[in-house]
C-alpha cells in the first residue's frame, strides 16, 4: 500500500522530486520497522532510511524463518542464501548503527530524531 498507493498519491499531490536520490524514510518503534521494510524491498526508491528503536530479528529468528517468509521480506536486500548471514558492510552499503542510553519512549526519540532527519537530509546532497 505504501509504495503502490501512498507514494504515487504524494507525488501527484505535492511538488516532490520523485527520484530515489530525493526520498527518505524514518519511523519510531513499529514505524521504524515499517520504514526499514519498504526501504529494503525497494532499493530503487529510497536514498536513506532512519529507523529509531525499530523491531529487528535475532539470528535465531532469521535462521528459523520459513523460506517463503525470507524470500518475501529479505531476499531483495540480502539475497536468497541466508547461510552466509550477509551484512550491510559485506555488501558495501553505507550505513550507521547507533546505540544510545535510554528507553522505548518519546523522550528518547525526541533526542535522536534531529540526527536521524539530518542523516536523511544529507543523503539528498550531491
Amino acid at each position: 500500500m505504501f509504495v503502490q498507493e501512498l507514494l504515487p498519491h504524494v507525488d501527484s499531490t505535492y511538488r516532490t522530486r520523485a527520484k530515489r536520490e530525493f526520498r527518505g524514510l524514518s519511523g519510531l518503534s513499529m514505524g521504524g520497522y515499517g520504514s526499514l521494510m519498504p526501504a529494503m524491498r525497494h532499493l530503487d526508491l529510497f536514498a536513506a532510511v532512519a529507523a529509531l528503536s525499530s523491531g529487528v530479528l535475532t539470528d535465531d529468528e532469521v535462521k528459523g524463518m520459513e523460506d517463503d517468509g525470507w524470500a518475501r521480506t529479505f531476499s531483495t536486500p540480502f539475497g536468497r542464501d541466508r547461510s552466509g548471514h550477509v551484512t550491510l558492510r559485506d555488501r558495501q552499503i553505507p550505513h550507521e548503527f547507533r546505540v544510545r542510553d535510554g528507553g522505548h519512549s518519546w523522550s528518547y526519540w525526541r533526542t535522536g530524531i534531529r540526527d536521524a532527519l539530518r542523516f536523511i537530509g544529507e543523503s539528498f546532497h550531491r
